[in-house]
C-alpha cells in the first residue's frame, strides 16, 4: 500500500515534476498538517497531525484528488485537440513528429509538441519514440477524431471547459441567490451541447428509442407530426424529418441564437418545408392535440416551471400520442448519488442546470431530479400513464408518457 503522502510524488511525475519538487510538495502537506489550528476549529473537527497524513483515509482522499485534477487537465488538451482539428489531422494524415503535425496544420510547432506530449501523457495518443512520431489507433480516433461515434469525448470537453468560464457567477449566486442566466454563457456551451446529442440522436434515436413506443413508427410513417421540446439546434427533428419523409416536425427552445442555427440547417439542408423551428417555451404551447410525437431530451430537469412545461406537452399530444422524455438517470436520494455518476451530475446542476432555472424565478429542480420526481411531475400535470423503458445505460433515465 502507498504511504499517504507518497501520492503527491505520483501526482508531480504524471505532470512532469521532478522527485525532488515533489518531495518539496510532501513537505509542504506535512507541515500545513501540524501547523497550529483554532480551538474552535478543533471542536467541530479532528486536528490531523502528522501521522495521520500517512493513513489509508487519507491516502483515499490523495487518489480521489489525483484522479480529479489530473483529469481535469487532461479536459483542457482534449478541448484544445478538438477545436484546432489536430486530433483528425493526425487520424488522417497518419504518424507525425510535432513539426510535421504542425505543418499539416499550419499551427505553431513549439506549441505542437508539448500538446503532443501532454496527449501521449494521458494515453490518448501513442509516441514511437525511436522514430519521435504520435499516432492514434482506431480506438482513440473514435473518442477523440470522429464527432458521429457514440464515444467521442471533444463536445463533452468543450461544454464542460466552457461552462466552467461562469465560475465566479456562479459563485456570486452563492451570495445574492438567483442563479446565472443562459444568456450569459458562451455559445460553445449550447454548441458542446449540440454537438454531443448529435451522435445520440444519430445513432439511436429512430433505430432503438422510437421503437419502443408503441404505435408511434406507424404514425409518423403514415405522415404524422412531432414536437421536440428544447431543441436546440434541431438535431432530433433532423433525424426524424430525414427517417420519415412525410412527417411533419416542428422543435421549440426559449434560445433565440438556437433557433435562427436551426432554422438556417433546415433550409441549407432542403427540409424547410417539412421542418420548422420556433422560439417559444413549451408551457405556451396551444391546446391543439397536434402531436403523434414529442420529444423533451434532457430538459425536464432545467424548466424553471417543470409541471407547466409537462402541461404543455399534455394539451399537445393527440389522444394516442406519446411523449419521451430523457434525462440523467440519479436516485432519488443523496446517499444514493454518492459516486461518480453523483458527483458529474450535481457538478453539472450547480454550475449549470439549477442556476439556470433560478436565474428565471424557477423551481431550481436540478439535475439530480431521480425518477420518483419525475414521476410525480408528470401525474401532476396530467399524464396518466408513465412508464420506464429500457433503453440507453445507467446513466440515463428514459420515460414514455401517456395522455
Amino acid at each position: 500500500m502507498r504511504g499517504g503522502s507518497n501520492y503527491l510524488l505520483d501526482i508531480g511525475r504524471t505532470i512532469g515534476l521532478s522527485d525532488d519538487l515533489g518531495a518539496v510538495l510532501c513537505a509542504r502537506l506535512r507541515a500545513a498538517a501540524c501547523s497550529p489550528r483554532s480551538e474552535n476549529v478543533g471542536q467541530t473537527m479532528t486536528s490531523v497531525d502528522a501521522a495521520s497524513v500517512d493513513s489509508p483515509v487519507t491516502e483515499t482522499i490523495g487518489t480521489r484528488i489525483e484522479r480529479d485534477f489530473v483529469g481535469a487537465a487532461g479536459v483542457g488538451l482534449v478541448y484544445l485537440g478538438d477545436r484546432l482539428g489536430l486530433f483528425t489531422a493526425l487520424r488522417d494524415g497518419g504518424p507525425a513528429t510535432s513539426g510535421e503535425l504542425a505543418a499539416r496544420t499550419s499551427l505553431v510547432e513549439r506549441y505542437m509538441r508539448e500538446w503532443l506530449a501532454g496527449v501521449a501523457a494521458a494515453g490518448y495518443v501513442d509516441y514511437d519514440p525511436i522514430m519521435g512520431r504520435f499516432s492514434l489507433t482506431a480506438e482513440q480516433a473514435a473518442y477523440f477524431a470522429d464527432a458521429q461515434n457514440p464515444l467521442f469525448a471533444g463536445a463533452t470537453a468543450q461544454f464542460q471547459l466552457k461552462i466552467l468560464e461562469q465560475a465566479d457567477a456562479v459563485a456570486e449566486a452563492f451570495r445574492r441567490g438567483g442563479g446565472v442566466p443562459y444568456s450569459a454563457y458562451d455559445p460553445g456551451v449550447a454548441n458542446g451541447f449540440e454537438r454531443d446529442s448529435r451522435k445520440y440522436y444519430g445513432n439511436n434515436l429512430v433505430p432503438t428509442w422510437l421503437p419502443a413506443l408503441p404505435g408511434v413508427i406507424e404514425a409518423l410513417r403514415d405522415g404524422g407530426a412531432m414536437l421536440d421540446v428544447g431543441c436546440g439546434g434541431g438535431g432530433a427533428c433532423f433525424a426524424v424529418a430525414r427517417a420519415f419523409p412525410t412527417a411533419s416536425v416542428v422543435g421549440i427552445d426559449t434560445h433565440g441564437p438556437a433557433i435562427e442555427r436551426a432554422r438556417a440547417d433546415a433550409a441549407a439542408t432542403g427540409l424547410d418545408a417539412r421542418v420548422t423551428f420556433k422560439a417559444m417555451n413549451a408551457a405556451e404551447l396551444p391546446e391543439a392535440s397536434a402531436y403523434d410525437l414529442v420529444t423533451a431530451f434532457e430538459i425536464v430537469h432545467d424548466l424553471a416551471d417543470p409541471v407547466a412545461g409537462l402541461r404543455g406537452i399534455h394539451r399537445s399530444l393527440k389522444p394516442t400520442g406519446a411523449c419521451l422524455t430523457r434525462d440523467p438517470f440519479a436516485a432519488d436520494t443523496v446517499e444514493g448519488n454518492l459516486n461518480a455518476q453523483g458527483k458529474l451530475l450535481y457538478w453539472a446542476s450547480v454550475f449549470y442546470c439549477m442556476t439556470v432555472s433560478l436565474a428565471q424565478e424557477g423551481i431550481g429542480l436540478g439535475t439530480c431530479m431521480g425518477e420518483a420526481k419525475a414521476r410525480e411531475l408528470a401525474v401532476t400535470a396530467g399524464f396518466t400513464s408513465v412508464r420506464r423503458l429500457p433503453l440507453g445505460d445507467e446513466t440515463e433515465l428514459f420515460l414514455e408518457l401517456r395522455r
